[in-house]
């Protein structure tokens, strides 16, 4: 199983079931508010699937032994880039526990919205990785960078597709964040209704200059 996407695809499930509850707000301040923080966690999770899916398309199912088929300068090139996109990846991931801990309001309306994000984020899939664990080594990678940089760099990039011996999976992971992806149409879809076309573009605009991670 993809652990990273997986995770991802139960919390999109967990807001989008959540999502009605923008009825209770009573101020369209609050409830735009809301939407905002909402379109914030879209763009986080989208952003993640597109990184990910760069990674699969570049990485393959062998990282290491791409690299060691690769000129050594290509090679090196490669591994810088893999690296930046998995140093995203984490402040991402980082960023968007932030978010969903910190949604007050929909906390309140909700209170076991969080617990479910909780389990989802701290929970063990079938592969034994959960998006904490991932979260914590992509972090201990970032603050300690070893001499053996490709292999730690392909290693963390099997952890994210859920492979932590073998090869990895690239059409399982490819469903994977094809169904990711149509899951965010449908998020996207969901918090359009609460709120005015015009002022939905407006939210979306800002949420998307939120999220951006250089």
């Amino acid at each position: 199983m993809a652990g990273m996407i997986s995770g991802l695809l139960s919390i999109a499930g967990v807001v989008i079931s959540a999502v009605p509850i923008l009825n209770d707000f009573k101020s369209k301040k609050e409830r735009e508010e809301t939407v905002r923080r909402l379109l914030e966690t879209y763009f986080l999770i989208s952003d993640t699937a597109d990184s990910a899916e760069l990674l699969l398309s570049e990485a393959g199912d062998d990282p290491i032994k791409n690299l060691q088929s690769m000129d050594p300068l290509l090679a090196n090139e490669a591994l810088e880039k893999w690296d930046g996109l998995l140093r995203k990846q984490l402040m991402r991931l980082l960023t968007l526990k932030n978010y969903l801990s910190g949604d007050r309001a929909l906390l309140i309306l909700n209170p076991d919205l969080q617990k479910r994000i909780d389990r989802i984020i701290g929970s063990k899939f079938d592969d034994a990785v959960n998006l904490r664990a991932i979260g914590a080594t992509l972090f201990y990678h970032a603050m300690f960078p070893t001499t053996e940089k490709d292999e730690k760099v392909a290693g963390l990039i099997k952890l994210i597709f859920g492979k932590g011996d073998g090869p990895i999976s690239i059409e399982e992971n490819r469903a994977r964040i094809a169904e990711l992806k149509e899951c965010l149409i449908e998020y996207r879809k969901h918090l359009q209704v609460f709120v005015e076309i015009g002022d939905f573009d407006k939210l979306s605009l800002q949420a998307r200059h939120n999220t951006e991670i250089q």
